[in-house]
């Protein structure tokens, strides 16, 4: 019963490994191009770490009355 274990483990990994193929990532299309272009020059660095504070504070509950709950909503 081991060896047959055993030897399901290594036929599922060389499977695999098998399956890590070298078929390349299609090219993207020129809307995503363009999608692409737009979203790295509207977030800059700036914005990235206002939002990344923004997003702290507000799961903190430091804008919130009231201590922060479970769900994220202020507490009545």
């Amino acid at each position: 019963m081991a060896k047959l274990s055993l030897a399901l483990m290594i036929v599922a990994s060389a499977f695999l490994i098998g399956c890590g193929s070298n078929e390349p990532s299609p090219e993207p299309t020129a809307a995503e191009k363009q999608t692409i272009s737009q979203s790295t020059t509207t977030w800059t660095p700036d914005k990235i770490d206002a939002f990344k504070k923004a997003h702290e504070r507000a799961r903190s509950g430091a804008d919130n009355d009231g201590p922060p709950t479970s769900s994220g909503q202020k507490s009545k």
